[in-house]
């Protein structure tokens, strides 16, 4: 599926296919795959049908997103990717219900963040909000 992704191809393809715009970014994805890998993202996208559709993503930076959108079509982000943006792939992955890359990115932030006196509560609310079990 990895191959499909960043695809610009032919009418068969682009019927399948929605745009998403994150800071004036335009990103392509295939519905059926956003429907198996990333429900809540399908939603956003409504039913269908054979003309693509702007959606627009205005909680989520460009390079995130592009993120996403990476390891939705099988993609494995680095671990430096996760580290760096761990807390917005958790925001991300939670709201475009994509568990797996949650959790990941979860298991990262656990292993690099340090907590202290000071963060503690923020950190707690953080987990409560999200429903991250890891925190």
């Amino acid at each position: 599926v990895l191959h499909l992704w960043g695809e610009s191809g032919g009418s068969e393809v682009e019927s399948s296919r929605e745009k998403a715009k994150t800071s004036h970014v335009d990103f392509h994805a295939h519905r059926l795959i956003l429907q198996k890998c990333a429900p809540e993202l399908a939603e956003m996208c409504g039913v269908g049908g054979d003309n693509m559709t702007d959606v627009p993503i205005t909680d989520a930076k460009p390079d995130i997103f592009r993120h996403v959108l990476y390891y939705i079509y099988g993609g494995k982000l680095t671990d430096d990717d996760l580290q760096a943006n761990a807390k917005e792939l958790i925001d991300a992955a939670d709201k475009f219900g994509i568990v797996s890359l949650k959790l990941e990115a979860e298991a990262c932030y656990v292993k690099t963040a340090t907590l202290t006196i000071d963060n503690m509560l923020d950190n707690l609310l953080y987990a409560d909000s999200k429903n991250c079990a890891l925190l």
